[in-house]
């Protein structure tokens, strides 16, 4: 894919450097897929021993996972199979997230990824997340949507979870939708027709003004400020990894504000934000970066 834009590379390690391309990304993968297999084993038993609570073992997953692997593909060949190696990885996650979730083997490593611990959440943002890195292997310009779902939208959930609470911004849109519904109730109380102000429309119960509607995502300003600074640290960072230059700062924010927006919003159109935040965040980067 490209030569790592930093003294080391895997690559010349002996093992491998003996290797012709192909094998060496078959082994690079393998590699990879083990150390995560590793990786979710200990998570998952540190969290069924309450040596470390769930949420913090699933949350360093979302943190990591994402800007780990995008920062493996500098070390894969120009191999016209380098691509697939790659995305092997996330492949076979998925598939055991799958096996797990229909009561197979790996629910140990299933349950690792889940918010509740439950094996059978796997199959929805977890699985999400995995097929995404697959669909996104090997394609650096499209790398941001790696960076934004795991810098942005893991630190996201660690900040809005622990320090947003009464920040929702459902609770936001509730306050401000109650304050304009009772400025119109009282513009149409003065009216030459006050029994408007009764009508279905003027900020009472059930009404448009009363800020009721629309569904709770549970999002938070403070998580939505923190998707933001995760997501530039992550994208600045990765793109200076991959040797993409160290500018565009203020066309990365842009992109994580956006993201944030998105994210912020929770489910659209029946897809999980773990979908939607990386599809936008690299379409925006493949078109602006």
């Amino acid at each position: 894919m490209a030569s790592l834009p930093i003294p080391w590379s895997v690559l010349s390690f002996p093992p491998l450097a003996a290797l012709a391309p192909a094998p060496q990304d078959v082994a690079l993968a393998v590699g990879s897929v083990a150390i995560v297999a590793i990786g979710l084993a200990l998570l998952a038993a540190a969290a069924r021993r309450g040596l470390l609570p769930r949420t913090t073992a699933r949350k360093a997953l979302h943190l990591a996972a994402a800007p780990a692997f995008v920062a493996t593909w500098p070390a894969y060949s120009a191999a016209p199979g380098a691509r697939l190696a790659a995305a092997a990885i996330p492949t076979t996650v998925a598939v055991v997230l799958v096996v797990a979730a229909r009561g197979g083997r790996g629910a140990h490593l299933a349950s690792a990824v889940s918010r509740s611990g439950a094996v059978a959440e796997a199959a929805g943002g977890p699985l999400a997340y995995t097929a995404v890195l697959g669909a996104l292997a090997g394609r650096p310009r499209w790398a941001g949507g790696a960076w934004d779902v795991g810098g942005g939208d893991g630190l996201a959930e660690v900040i809005g979870r622990t320090w947003g609470g009464g920040t929702e911004w459902h609770r936001i849109a509730r306050a401000v939708g109650a304050a304009r519904g009772r400025g119109r109730g009282r513009r149409q109380a003065g009216a030459v027709r006050p029994w408007k102000a009764a009508g279905p429309h003027g900020g009472g119960p059930g009404g448009r003004g009363s800020g009721g509607g629309g569904g709770r995502s549970g999002k938070t300003v403070l998580g939505s400020v923190a998707f933001v600074v995760g997501s530039w640290v992550a994208t600045m960072v990765g793109r200076a990894w991959l040797g993409h230059g160290r500018g565009g700062g203020s066309t990365v924010a842009f992109i994580g504000v956006v993201c944030a927006a998105v994210e912020a919003v929770g489910v659209v159109g029946g897809l999980d934000d773990n979908l939607t935040v990386p599809l936008v965040g690299g379409l925006l980067g493949w078109a602006l970066l």
